[in-house]
């Protein structure tokens, strides 16, 4: 089974610690070019720092991975709802920040977050989706048999409802 949640959470949290650690080295090089004690002392951070981007770029290439992974699954949206999905999950983006940058509400913003996410699970994970219309009231006729059921074939796409062919 696929998990497009987690891997769209994996990816913002990659995302969040890289902009965290970049953080870091960018003060520590500013530190850096301030310390000029000695050769000695000048070199150990030197060191201390390439240690540091070293495992930097390590996490930029797990990161690099999960963003190709979670692109790969938000390739099904498209517009303001593929923006805010990319926006929030891929550039770590917070929520008055996304509807800033899109010219709307927060409101608005969640509005688009939750169909999109709803039409990725619906799409990836079918058996945890909303396409179960034959389980919801309104799908069902008076003797609460499937609307869609005529004959030995649902003419739904998914049906999860009893007596109904198509499952």
């Amino acid at each position: 089974m696929v998990d497009v949640m987690g891997t769209l959470e994996r990816a913002r949290l990659y995302e969040l610690e890289i902009s965290a650690q970049l953080e870091h080295i960018e003060r520590l090089h500013r530190i850096a070019a301030k310390a000029r004690e000695s050769n000695t002392y000048s070199q150990n951070l030197a060191d201390k720092l390439a240690l540091l981007e070293s495992e930097l770029n390590e996490h930029i290439d797990r990161t690099v991975d999960a963003k190709l992974a979670a692109l790969e699954y938000i390739s099904i949206l498209s517009g303001e709802e593929r923006g805010i999905i990319e926006h929030y999950y891929l550039l770590g983006y917070n929520w008055d920040k996304i509807a800033i940058k899109m010219y709307m509400s927060e409101r608005r913003v969640f509005l688009l977050r939750k169909t999109a996410i709803a039409k990725l699970k619906n799409y990836y994970e079918p058996d945890t989706g909303r396409r179960d219309h034959g389980n919801r009231k309104k799908d069902k006729d008076a003797a609460g048999a499937c609307k869609y059921y005529s004959g030995g074939a649902c003419t739904a796409d998914r049906c999860n409802s009893v007596g109904c062919g198509q499952l």
